[in-house]
C-alpha cells in the first residue's frame, strides 16, 4: 500500500471507509488525506492519490466530510442529515487515534 519511503516519513497511518477507501497519514509537518484509486486495467494494484495537506485534524476532517457530501446523491436536507450521521458513526471509532 505505501512505498518504503512513504513508511519512513509517516509518523501514523489511519484507514477509513469501507474498504480502506480513505487513508490519513501524518509527517513531522502536516497531517495528508488520501483516496483509494482502484485502476480499470486487470493486474494492476490499487494506490492512493493525495486529495490534500492539512496543517491541523480539525480541516482534514471537515475537507473528509465535505468531500464525502459532494460525492452522494443527496437532494433533501433529511438525506444531508441522515449522510451526516452516518459519516460520524463512521469517524467515531477513529477520533482518539486521529485527534489523540
Amino acid at each position: 500500500m505505501m512505498s518504503k519511503q512513504e513508511e519512513e516519513l509517516t509518523q501514523f497511518c489511519v484507514y477509513l471507509g469501507n474498504d480502506k477507501e480513505w487513508r490519513v497519514t501524518a509527517d513531522s509537518f502536516q497531517f495528508i488525506l488520501a483516496k483509494k484509486c482502484v485502476p480499470k486495467e486487470k493486474g494492476k494494484k490499487n494506490y492512493y492519490r493525495v486529495e490534500g495537506y492539512y496543517t491541523n485534524v480539525r480541516n482534514l476532517l471537515e475537507s473528509l466530510v465535505n468531500k464525502k457530501l459532494r460525492n452522494s446523491d443527496i437532494t433533501t436536507i433529511k438525506a444531508m442529515q441522515k449522510e451526516l450521521k452516518a459519516i460520524h458513526e463512521e469517524l467515531e471509532p477513529y477520533s482518539k487515534v486521529i485527534i489523540g
